[in-house]
């Protein structure tokens, strides 16, 4: 059992969370794991703890869960990369190879004898032991981490993740400048250069850098948090649809000033909705004797809480750990708006539905949509969409399974398209995994579901067969509006 309060610290520049955590990371860890060829299986919002020195004598990953408030891991692997060293080595995480799955870029800023930075990625297809890319970046010397920071992120909406290098002293320390190389040519080109409006050069005692996407173009936009503005932690947001020239936000955060020798900023998106939330690790924090997290909602431009929580990660250094979230695969771009207006069928879909059934194949290629009406008025829920033609499920999964791994990640890409996607599309709502996104609602955000047709528990723990597909465990269910 776990007990949780916020308080204030008496230090002032802190912020503690009581909570007992019932198993130290150590014997979460335990033995060395034998390498698993199977595909990694993490959710929208799980944050990735990078071990460079684990257990297991190799660079490891762990990754919190999300739906388990971070209080258990969806991910421990020992990936096939030895030890490394933060003074050298940096990490992220992104699809680099379109299958929706993460896979984890490693940066080597010293490669060739300190002459040249090299990027390697393991396939989260293989649970990172096998190698999708090894290559030495173009036009970029031997990098100096005290001067250069790097993140992932798909900058150009293709549904590649690109790499990310921040130079802080650029221009003879004037200016800080992102370059951005171009995951979909192997990281051999560049998709931009940029000096960044309104930004000298930065101290990186001060500011760190993340990228995501704020404002749900499917674009990773570049995140500057300041640490040190007056009492308070602030963030800066710089837009990628402008080519990292003009602004999203600036936000003086909640948080107060913080010490980047035991905070860590990364972002996830924590509640589902699209958009990159800012997640501030503590690695140190006292209250919980654990690594704990606070998120701020994109939604309420960083100045509130989603959640603040010690986790199942104990106290950590960041002289052996890194903290990176998943945001779920935001490529598959935009689509046209519908062109057809509302209507109903006894027989089929409507050409509504048919055309945001069309358009999620071209995106996602799901295993297969069914659902049409059939003309029986049964089958489902009263007064189900499906009876009029205004209702599809597309399959992640087998029909009865509980998807993991790739056929989980399918679905969460599926249902991020389409809420991503809700205005152009005509889309009611959408349901997936056993939540439930209402696009019609006042506050429409991801909220827990559960299938009139079962019993509360049955909805909590479902198993194999009806219970998994009523819960929507294999399908992703998109109503349209009509």
């Amino acid at each position: 059992m776990t007990t949780i309060s916020a308080a204030r610290s008496t230090h002032g520049a802190r912020w503690t969370i009581a909570l007992a955590v019932a198993t130290a990371v150590a014997g979460v860890l335990g033995a060395p794991p034998a390498p698993v060829f199977a595909a990694v299986s993490v959710g929208v919002g799980d944050v990735f703890a990078v071990d460079t020195h684990g257990g297991s004598g190799m660079t490891e990953v762990h990754a919190l869960s999300r739906s388990g408030n971070y209080q258990s891991f969806t991910v421990h692997a020992a990936t096939s990369l030895g030890p490394t060293d933060v003074n050298q080595w940096t990490f992220g995480f992104g699809d680099y190879d379109a299958d929706g799955l993460p896979d984890l870029f490693a940066v080597n800023t010293a490669d060739t004898n300190g002459q040249k930075t090299a990027a390697h990625v393991l396939s989260g297809a293989s649970n990172f032991q096998n190698a999708l890319l090894h290559v030495q970046l173009p036009a970029m010397g031997g990098a100096n981490l005290d001067v250069w920071q790097f993140a992932v992120g798909d900058y150009n909406a293709d549904g590649r993740a690109d790499l990310y290098g921040i130079n802080t002293r650029d221009n003879n320390g004037q200016n800080t400048a992102a370059h951005v190389w171009d995951g979909a040519n192997n990281l051999n080109s560049f998709l931009l250069h940029a000096q960044l409006t309104a930004m000298g050069g930065s101290d990186l005692a001060v500011w760190q850098f993340a990228v995501g996407d704020h404002n749900a173009d499917g674009r990773a936009d570049l995140y500057g948090i300041n640490t040190r503005d007056g009492g308070n932690t602030a963030a800066h947001i710089w837009n990628a649809a402008d080519n990292l020239h003009g602004f999203l936000l600036h936000s003086l955060t909640p948080l107060p000033a913080s010490d980047l020798a035991v905070w860590q900023y990364t972002t996830t998106d924590y509640d589902g909705d699209g958009r990159a939330d800012l997640a501030a690790i503590n690695t140190r924090d006292a209250g919980s004797n654990s690594t704990a997290i606070h998120v701020l909602s994109a939604s309420s431009n960083l100045r509130t809480f989603a959640m603040q929580t010690g986790t199942a990660l104990n106290q950590s250094q960041l002289s052996k750990w890194q903290f990176h979230g998943w945001s779920g695969r935001r490529g598959g771009g935009t689509v046209s708006p519908n062109p057809y207006g509302p209507s109903e069928v006894t027989i089929g879909w409507t050409p509504r539905m048919q055309y945001v059934v069309n358009q999620l194949n071209a995106a996602h290629d799901p295993r297969f949509c069914g659902g049409q009406a059939d003309g029986s008025g049964s089958g489902h829920i009263n007064g189900s969409d499906h009876y009029s033609g205004n209702a599809a499920d597309c399959f992640a999964a087998g029909v009865g399974a509980i998807a993991t791994g790739g056929d989980k990640a399918l679905g969460d890409a599926m249902a991020d398209w389409a809420v991503r996607n809700a205005a152009a599309l005509r889309v009611k709502y959408v349901i997936w995994y056993a939540r439930i996104y209402n696009v019609q609602s006042s506050n429409p955000r991801w909220e827990y579901y559960c299938n009139s047709a079962l019993t509360a528990a049955q909805c909590a723990n479902p198993s194999p067969g009806d219970p998994a597909t009523l819960q929507h465990m294999d399908h992703v269910h998109i109503s349209v509006i009509h």
